[in-house]
């Protein structure tokens, strides 16, 4: 049987427009939610393990968790041991966090990244204790979701980190961390992509070093 996969489990840039918006011009958005999308499946990629995008073309049910569920459900027919969920809002997810994920499924049969809201930035599960019911009756999207997986199963917990719904997202995250080298790395990798994000990051009274007009590339993401 093999061992794990990852489900990316997003929208598309267009679609996302919609939902998030953290630049009032909306290419821009856009643009910016791409790069967000790019940057998870290029971890995905990069993990060694395979991977499937769940994008709105493919979802279905009528309620988030029912489209989660049927998504997971969906990649276990395959007869992957385990499934580890991604979305796209969490720009700290990075290598490390992803890696330890895989390894810590070797032994338990679930695996949590909290975010600072009460939610999860990742869930591995194993096959042997997913129910779709279950599952898919989860708080998602809510401040208990964090709380009701660990009821749902004992779990290995990742670091906490912050996800990001809107510019006030972005500014407290920034703000939180002083601008580490992750964070840092990410700001430069959205700048490279287009002086439209200057504006944006303006806004977030990020440091004057970025702004310089030296050109700037996004750091390789490897194992």
């Amino acid at each position: 049987m093999p061992g794990t996969a990852i489900l990316i489990f997003t929208r598309s840039a267009m679609v996302e427009n919609n939902f998030k918006h953290f630049a009032n011009h909306a290419p821009s958005n856009i643009e910016l939610l791409a790069r967000l999308n790019e940057k998870v499946i290029s971890l995905a990629e990069n993990s060694g393990l395979p991977y499937f995008i769940y994008d709105e073309l493919c979802q279905e049910g009528n309620t988030f968790g029912e489209r989660l569920s049927n998504a997971v459900n969906s990649v276990l027919q395959y007869d992957f041991e385990n499934v580890i969920v991604l979305g796209n809002d969490c720009p700290q997810l990075d290598k490390k966090h992803l890696k330890n994920a895989i390894a810590l499924l070797q032994t338990n049969r679930l695996v949590i990244g909290p975010d600072t809201r009460g939610g999860a930035y990742l869930i591995g599960i194993n096959r042997s204790i997913f129910n779709s019911d279950a599952f898919q009756a989860l708080p998602w999207q809510s401040q208990n979701l964090f709380s009701a997986l660990c009821s749902y199963e004992c779990a290995a917990i990742l670091s906490r980190l912050h996800d990001i719904n809107d510019c006030k997202d972005i500014n407290q995250v920034v703000a939180s961390l002083s601008l580490t080298s992750a964070i840092r790395n990410f700001l430069i990798y959205i700048i490279s992509c287009g002086r439209l994000f200057y504006s944006l990051l303006r806004e977030l009274h990020v440091s004057s070093f970025i702004f310089s007009d030296r050109p700037l590339r996004a750091p390789p993401v490897s194992f």
